[in-house]
């Protein structure tokens, strides 16, 4: 939801960035930062970009209070030196964002659900969001693997920007309004759930 491959443009997004994976226990904490790099025409000639800066902490642990469920633990932030916005010219921008994911698989249900919160500045304003999404399934019979689901995401009304209201979200790496939806699955690589990627 809140970082995006940017798969809505031809071109995927690229960063060059380090990952550091600490297991404990149960836990397993993901410590990574990166910077997207500069689209040159060559091969292998893509340079970081210095004006923006991607960080995040995720953490993942069994949750005994839900039937075979987990719980994951994140902070994300992004620093971008120079950005536009429509109506509001360009500006540094510097988001950060804590959030909670709820997901597990039974026999025959499966459910994910996920809320966070962002706050920030843009300039001389403040950004404050929040967003929830939810998706529950339920599978008719293993042998023939029917699945009905229901899905809703909830990303609050605005931005704030003081003193005027900006109504479009931003995420980190993408200038357009964030429309994409959650994708049910069960866990697998953090950094890569399913059709939907952290980067």
């Amino acid at each position: 939801m809140l970082v995006s491959t940017r798969d809505g443009r031809n071109i995927r997004r690229s960063l060059d960035g380090a990952r550091l994976t600490l297991v404990k226990g149960d836990w397993t904490v993901d410590l990574l930062a990166a910077r997207p790099t500069l689209e040159n025409a060559d091969y292998f000639d893509n340079p970081p970009n210095h004006s923006s800066g991607f960080w995040a902490a995720y953490a993942v642990h069994p949750f005994k209070f839900l039937l075979r469920g987990n719980i994951d633990l994140y902070y994300m932030g992004l620093d971008n030196k120079n950005v536009p916005f429509s109506g509001k010219g360009a500006g540094r921008e510097q988001r950060e964002t804590i959030g909670t994911r709820l997901w597990g698989t039974t026999e025959h249900w499966d459910y994910n659900d996920e809320f966070a919160f962002q706050w920030g500045w843009f300039g001389s304003g403040d950004i404050r969001a929040w967003a929830v999404s939810t998706e529950h399934g339920y599978r008719l019979d293993k042998a023939l693997s029917a699945r009905g689901s229901a899905f809703e995401q909830l990303p609050s009304a605005a931005i704030r920007i003081h003193p005027a209201t900006m109504s479009a979200h931003s995420t980190p790496f993408t200038r357009k309004a964030l429309t994409s939806a959650t994708q049910s699955c069960s866990h697998g690589a953090i950094w890569s759930r399913c059709n939907r990627r952290w980067i």
